[in-house]
């Protein structure tokens, strides 16, 4: 914190690194599947194209969610209560997902991006995903951005 740095900086540096991982994760998802399918289950089927798809837009939808939970674990000191509203607030999301608000609700969204698998283009969840991904994005940046300027860290 005593960096000559813009505080944003800080926020987004933590954000491309979950970025990172999560990007990491889903491919190690996408190749056990494959590894899985082929040597496991001995499938023929040529490896889908659409498993790029579902990559990218599962990692995309996780962003949103993922600038949530930093700005989440940097404003309470503890570190089980985060990991505790983001399983209550996942659970949350299955049930506005189901209620049809899952637009609108960033741990819906991981809902919207991994069920782009689907045979077609999912365009009418592509439509409001992207825009509200973005939005929790640049919400949550400047949202910690402006903590960060206004309270004094105390370490310990």
């Amino acid at each position: 914190m005593t960096t000559p740095i813009p505080r944003s900086v800080i926020f987004i540096a933590k954000l491309v690194v979950l970025a990172k991982s999560i990007f990491t994760a889903q491919a190690l998802l996408m190749i056990f599947i494959i590894i899985v399918g082929k040597v496991g289950f001995r499938f023929e089927q040529p490896i889908p194209i659409g498993m790029l798809w579902w990559l990218s837009m599962g990692w995309f939808s996780a962003l949103g969610v993922a600038a949530v939970q930093l700005y989440l674990s940097m404003k309470i000191r503890s570190f089980a209560v985060p990991v505790g509203l983001a399983v209550c607030l996942c659970i949350a999301g299955l049930v506005c997902y189901i209620t049809g608000l899952g637009s609108m609700f960033p741990y819906s969204q991981l809902i919207l991006g991994l069920s782009s698998q689907e045979k077609t283009l999912p365009i009418d969840s592509l439509t409001t995903l992207v825009p509200m991904v973005v939005f929790y994005i640049v919400f949550f940046i400047l949202l910690a951005s402006r903590r960060l300027k206004k309270i004094d860290i105390v370490a310990g």
